[in-house]
């Protein structure tokens, strides 16, 4: 969040929607960085999916979360 602290509940929320369309799905396996100026927070998940729609469907989960600015 540009000009603010790190919001870590983007996090919380990525796990609790990835753990209930991911039903084998760690959380503690997400990686968390903050960018050089501190504004941004990256998470990387190591995710597998058995189909294009199952991965689809987490895409629009994580995306609608108003912190989330990217999905990749």
């Amino acid at each position: 969040m540009p000009g603010g602290s790190i919001d870590e509940s983007p996090a919380a929320f990525i796990a609790a929607v990835v753990g209930g369309l991911l039903p084998g799905f760690d959380p503690a396996t997400i990686e968390l960085r903050t960018s050089s100026g501190g504004a941004w927070l990256s998470l990387t998940l190591l995710l597998r999916v058995e189909s294009r729609a199952q991965l689809e469907s987490v895409y629009r989960a994580v995306a609608a979360h108003p912190s989330v600015r990217i999905v990749l």
